[in-house]
């Protein structure tokens, strides 16, 4: 470690080592496991006071915790998304049911309307929470009712649970959506700006099956975008409620 100043024997050049030079080789070494370079070490050897010592402690434990909060951060999202990608596991297409946790939502690409301040605000404060928030996408209740193409209106969106996580307080402007049981489906799609009535057969036909009724909006979210054969797809996860007939 180029640490001590050991002498070294004359007939096989080895250091000699005595019980002080252990204690600081063993110092050294545990403050070596603690990410301390070869120069802090040497300086702690040399006079470095209490004081000193105590200063760069409070640094790197501050650092170690800020880093274990972005690891926390990034396991809890990875998690998140294993959770999606066991949905696909069914295969993309096919519908399945799939126990939806409570979430908010801010629709802050909906172009069929005048975003209001707040709306613009609070979706970029959410923007900045990521990875605990995500890409959001809603096909209205309206429009499965009544049209045979859709136009998914994007947004931002974060589970409720995680809002505490990241000291994250909802705006008036996000839309709850509670938690329970939906039927779902993975889609992958080039354009995801536009969805039929086609697309959405496998979950009106395992409705159908099941005899349910699916209500309200339909929403989702983006879950993983690759190249295929020159193609950019996107894996569009979403999902509705639905009751008993």
């Amino acid at each position: 470690m180029g640490l001590g100043q050991t002498e070294r024997r004359e007939e096989n050049n080895y250091r000699n080592f005595e019980p002080d030079d252990a204690l600081e080789y063993g110092n050294a070494l545990m403050l070596r496991s603690f990410d301390m370079n070869l120069k802090e070490i040497s300086q702690t050897q040399s006079g470095q006071s209490v004081n000193e010592m105590g200063v760069w402690l409070e640094e790197h434990v501050r650092e170690l915790e800020e880093h274990l909060r972005l690891e926390q951060i990034r396991l809890a999202r990875l998690r998140e998304m294993q959770r999606y990608w066991r949905t696909l596991g069914c295969g993309t297409g096919k519908a399945t049911f799939t126990d939806q946790l409570a979430n908010y939502e801010i629709w802050s690409f909906d172009l069929s309307r005048e975003l209001t301040r707040e709306e613009i605000l609070g979706a970029q404060e959410l923007t900045r929470r990521l990875p605990y928030s995500y890409i959001a996408a809603k096909i209205p209740a309206e429009s499965l009712a009544h049209d045979d193409v859709f136009h998914p209106i994007l947004g931002v969106g974060i589970l409720e649970r995680n809002c505490e996580a990241c000291s994250y307080t909802p705006p008036a402007c996000a839309v709850h959506y509670g938690s329970g049981n939906m039927l779902t489906c993975m889609f992958e799609k080039e354009n995801f700006k536009t969805m039929t009535r086609a697309d959405l057969e496998p979950m009106y036909a395992l409705a159908r099956q099941k005899h349910i009724e699916p209500y309200g909006d339909m929403i989702g979210r983006f879950v993983y975008s690759h190249t295929l054969n020159g193609k950019r797809l996107h894996g569009l996860w979403m999902g509705i409620a639905y009751r008993n007939l």
